[in-house]
């Protein structure tokens, strides 16, 4: 944050869209102790003010929720800031749908919106749901985000490109233990032949398919990219101008 708040200290604070995290553990204590509490959120958000050297952060996400806490403390405590001018919009990562649920119903209760975003872990790869347990607390997107996109909350998947998965199996190119034990299983590789298909169809790349399964969602989906090149990201960027039939994005779902 403090090396972006250089940066974007040179430019019109209206020229760009800013968005950061806040209740995340402090992984210097080691205690994996939940931070979610209007106390927690005043000082994250105040520090990433600072280190940003903004007035306000454009879409500001919860990073996790704490389910031994009233829901409704936080999202009073996001309203309250959002009326405050410190946040525009606000959206919260690993929380699960029944929690999102309540949310959205104590905020609708004061006429208040309540979160515009989830990220939940999406991709054409289906984790294993013993090491998604692990990985992702909040859950896949088929564990009942589906519903909640299909009520309009925008959905900004990660892992959207499920880790390189599919170009690691089609190349034979080695993949970590981490990706293997979360993606690696017959299920996921039965999937490749159409994704294959699809790409030689378009005449593109398999990772192109992949990330494009995301970008051509009828529901409002932006995806998180992850990419540790110029060419990984040219890559990824070539995904938005592709755009998959209704009959491709089924058929890659179902396959």
């Amino acid at each position: 944050e403090r090396l972006l708040g250089e940066l974007l200290a040179k430019r019109r604070r209206d020229s760009y869209l800013l968005a950061t995290k806040g209740c995340e553990f402090d992984y210097r204590a080691g205690d994996f102790a939940f931070r979610v509490s209007p106390t927690h959120l005043a000082e994250d958000l105040g520090q990433s003010l600072e280190h940003l050297k903004s007035t306000h952060i454009d879409l500001y996400w919860l990073h996790r929720d704490d389910p031994s806490r009233p829901v409704a403390d936080i999202v009073d405590a996001l309203i309250a800031h959002r009326a405050a001018g410190r946040i525009r919009h606000f959206g919260c990562s690993n929380c699960s749908p029944a929690r999102i649920r309540e949310a959205q119903a104590h905020a609708a209760s004061r006429g208040e919106a309540g979160f515009a975003a989830c990220p939940p872990m999406w991709g054409l790869a289906v984790p294993d749901p013993q090491a998604l347990a692990r990985f992702a607390p909040g859950g896949y997107y088929e564990d009942g985000y589906r519903e909640l996109h299909a009520d309009g909350l925008l959905m900004v998947p990660y892992s959207g490109q499920s880790r390189g998965y599919f170009t690691k199996l089609a190349t034979g190119a080695r993949m970590g233990d981490d990706i293997a034990g979360l993606y690696d299983h017959p299920g996921n590789r039965g999937k490749l032949p159409v994704i294959r298909e699809i790409a030689t169809h378009h005449g593109c790349d398999i990772n192109t398919v992949v990330l494009a399964y995301l970008c051509s969602q009828p529901l409002a989906t932006i995806p998180i990219i992850g990419a540790s090149s110029a060419a990984q990201l040219r890559e990824s960027l070539r995904a938005t101008a592709l755009q998959l039939s209704t009959a491709e994005l089924e058929r890659l779902r179902a396959a």
